[in-house]
């Protein structure tokens, strides 16, 4: 990966090439977060959710990462099986398979060994939850995350998933 000049010209009906100019590429370093967090109802449910977490769009290396996430809300649980790991950076292969995830006795929780991150992965995870109960408009299920690297938090995120109930008329 290097800053590089690309020539640029047309081609017209396979012959004609005119040149174009030039297109300078340059190589920017990652600028995202450590990890962020984001939540979800699923369409027409008042009880199941979905949330997403992105890893390393920072670039960074985390040596002994282990992702902590926990449901805040009574009621919520993780739903076993929902859960997907996906490394990549442009292109995201599901490695779910590869990690050991680890659900409390309870279920609102979960943790995620990734060993050594190096500053080019990236991963992201997502899982559903269901409440045994169904929400109320405007309700939100709050969930806690955080990345962990050599025992040290390193960050720490919150997102909600709102519910809201559609009305109106006309």
């Amino acid at each position: 990966k290097e800053n590089q000049t690309i020539p640029v010209s047309l081609t017209i009906e396979n012959e004609v090439v005119i040149p174009a100019g030039n297109i300078e590429y340059e190589i920017d370093a990652p600028t995202g977060d450590d990890v962020s967090k984001s939540g979800w109802f699923q369409d027409g449910s008042k009880q199941d959710a979905t949330f997403y977490i992105p890893i390393n769009r920072s670039g960074k290396a985390f040596p002994a990462a282990v992702i902590q996430d926990q449901l805040t809300i009574p009621g919520a649980k993780i739903v076993p099986g929902s859960i997907i790991i996906e490394k990549g950076r442009w292109t995201l292969k599901d490695v779910t398979g590869d990690y050991n995830i680890q659900l409390n006795d309870e279920q609102n929780g979960l943790s995620i060994d990734f060993g050594d991150i190096s500053s080019d992965e990236g991963f992201t995870i997502h899982y559903n939850v269901h409440l045994d109960y169904e929400a109320l408009d405007g309700e939100k299920i709050t969930n806690h995350a955080s990345l962990l690297s050599e025992k040290t938090v390193v960050t720490e995120v919150t997102s909600n998933a709102t519910y809201y109930q559609g009305g109106g008329s006309g």
